[in-house]
């Protein structure tokens, strides 16, 4: 990296490492956009913020060996990371055959179907399914408080009527014989296990269902967070409250399964829309040399 800025300088006509300024690095920095590997594409994100800490640390190392008196590099921000979203979302069928296929006349079996239920139903994070007290479920109201959610935020999520009486059902007659303990205060527990499960545990649990369902997809617990996020949004849900149902603390996080739908409605433009029905004639007869426009 210490070759690549000298490098730089040379070209801008400035030789020495004195002549560093922030103008100089901030332009090398945008001058990154268009680099491009030795196959042809241009640098990722990644690429480009570990090169600028690269920088950072090169310009570091001069201020402390007095080769500059302040570093440039301070002002220059890392670039924020694209947020990535599965490329094979369930779709809704899918999520109903993985859903209907758990044994639920098994103790172990019924809380199972809780526990995913409860992913795809209120779009919970993992972490935020795990830490799930009893008092937390408002059955009456028909709400569910996730405590110190990502960020250490609290919020309230709905409960559909469907996913009430299967809790309903699961507190009364399916918990008390998987707790044995007065003092465990969480929702989702097993015999083994004195509190709430294990991460590991949850994500064994929907990697099992989902075998067990003939899926032959990845699915994991954050996957039904999507899912519910998408298949709302795929049903016109505004993309306001899909952010209060997820806990997003800014919209724009919310906006990238706008992306997914996107995908939805290019094939239905390509399917309906008259310009794209337009049949290619495969031997087009078209002239050599078009005539050009008269004035």
């Amino acid at each position: 990296m210490k070759r690549h800025v000298l490098t730089y300088l040379e070209k801008q006509g400035q030789g020495c490492v004195e002549d560093l300024s922030y103008e100089v690095l901030s332009d090398l920095w945008e001058n990154l956009a268009f680099k491009r590997t030795k196959g042809g594409r241009f640098y990722t994100v990644s690429t480009r913020n570990k090169i600028l800490c690269c920088i950072q640390m090169f310009c570091t190392w001069l201020v402390n060996h007095d080769y500059l008196a302040r570093d440039p590099s301070k002002r220059l921000e890392t670039l924020r990371s694209p947020q990535r979203l599965p490329k094979d979302v369930l779709s809704e069928k899918e999520v109903f055959q993985l859903l209907d296929s758990i044994d639920t006349t098994t103790t172990r079996g019924f809380r199972n179907r809780v526990l995913l239920e409860l992913l795809y139903g209120t779009g919970i994070r993992r972490s935020e399914l795990q830490n799930l007290k009893v008092s937390h479920v408002d059955l009456e109201g028909g709400y569910l408080f996730v405590e110190q959610g990502k960020g250490k935020k609290d919020r309230v999520v709905p409960l559909g009527n469907g996913l009430c009486k299967l809790l309903r059902e699961y507190l009364l007659f399916v918990r008390p014989k998987l707790c044995t303990r007065e003092d465990n205060v969480h929702l989702l527990t097993s015999y083994q296990k004195k509190g709430a499960l294990y991460g590991a545990t949850v994500i064994k649990i929907v990697k099992d269902c989902a075998k067990n369902s003939f899926l032959k997809k990845n699915v994991y617990p954050h996957l039904l967070r999507h899912c519910c996020a998408t298949h709302m949004i795929r049903r016109g849900a505004p993309l306001r409250h899909i952010q209060e149902l997820l806990g997003h603390s800014s919209v724009v996080s919310t906006q990238q399964y706008t992306h997914l739908t996107i995908i939805d409605l290019k094939k239905a433009h390509a399917q309906y829309h008259p310009r794209e029905q337009m049949k290619i004639r495969e031997n087009p007869e078209t002239p050599a040399h078009p005539s050009q426009p008269k004035d």
